[in-house]
């Protein structure tokens, strides 16, 4: 049994004195967990992450769990057994797939854990238009309208909108360098699709819950119809921007598993609401059957791209910079 000290605010302390109560805490309540991360694609070859949770008490420390057996199976036929490269569990020869369902089991730590999740088939979109909108400043934005085909049942969506650009700038010695630069887009969400998913929480008149910040939408308003989907994305350049070469920006429309659209839903309330003390606990969805953590996937196999170039260049002629830019990852 772990005892911890803590200090217990009263009325008292309006005289300035302060009382401390002995609170027990069971070991079973303070077990670490197993913690897996897994998010799987058709774009990308298997790869999971295994952790150990760790007390509020200790260290933002997060410890890799070694000498695991992670086992995957694609509709109910074994795979194989993962290794571990990196603090990663890989299978770099195997590709998940479309349509297909895969069951995790792991054992680690002394414990058995599983999970289960889908890769479902791309969106089905059939039209595609924009609409350039130009502010007082200069600055333009685009609106997008997606029209897509929804199936019968329960399915759900994510947008994901990056820029990347090349730059050219001076470096120290006068000389003109190029760089890449990617980074994800800003985008507003006015659809009634993205703003229904959060609207009945919260619970005052001016205060509806979260905004929907991962940009996701379950097909309930839109079940097995065809709809258009509109939201604008800050994709054009100002006409007071200078150094920009070249532009491409990139649109994803996934499709996303129950599960992963879930641990999105539910970490976005967290966030949202962890710091306010008059909330109720919100808790983080996990699919991981004697753990904790998601194990889930997504389609993007439905990606839109707009190129636009404002000076003419040749990548024959123009050397880019290494360590510029920003992530690549969605």
């Amino acid at each position: 049994m772990k005892k911890y000290l803590i200090p217990i605010i009263t009325l008292s302390t309006i005289f300035f004195v302060s009382c401390t109560k002995v609170i027990n805490f069971e070991e079973a309540d303070t077990e670490q967990q197993i913690v897996v991360n897994g998010i799987i694609s058709p774009d990308s070859t298997f790869v999971v992450m295994l952790t150990k949770s760790r007390s509020i008490l200790e260290e933002a420390i997060y410890n890799a769990v070694a000498d695991a057996q992670v086992i995957l199976f694609e509709d109910g036929t074994e795979i194989g057994q993962a290794y571990r490269e990196g603090g990663y569990y890989v299978i770099p020869t195997f590709t998940p797939q479309s349509g297909k369902s895969y069951q995790l089991n792991i054992k680690a730590e002394g414990k058995e854990l599983s999970a289960e999740t889908t890769v479902p088939v791309p969106v089905e979109i059939t039209k595609t238009d924009t609409t350039t909108i130009e502010n007082q400043w200069g600055g333009k934005t685009m609106e997008l309208r997606i029209t897509f085909r929804d199936s019968p049942g329960n399915d759900y969506y994510r947008i994901i909108t990056f820029r990347e650009q090349l730059l050219s700038a001076r470096n120290g010695h006068g000389a003109t360098t190029y760089y890449r630069s990617r980074q994800p887009g800003y985008t507003n969400l006015d659809d009634p699709v993205f703003k229904s998913l959060y609207s009945s929480f919260g619970g005052g008149e001016l205060e509806s819950g979260p905004d929907n910040d991962y940009a996701i939408f379950s097909d309930e308003l839109i079940n097995g119809k065809e709809y258009t989907l509109r939201f604008e994305a800050n994709f054009t350049t100002s006409q007071y921007s200078s150094g920009v070469i070249y532009e491409k920006y990139e649109v994803y429309f996934q499709k996303l598993s129950d599960n992963l659209f879930k641990h999105l839903k539910y970490i976005n309330l967290y966030d949202y609401y962890h710091d306010d003390p008059f909330s109720e606990p919100v808790p983080v969805y996990s699919n991981i059957k004697n753990g904790a953590g998601i194990f889930a996937g997504f389609n993007d196999g439905q990606k839109l791209v707009f190129e636009k170039v404002h000076q003419p260049y040749s990548m024959d002629t123009i050397k880019v910079e290494e360590g510029y830019g920003g992530g690549y990852g969605h």
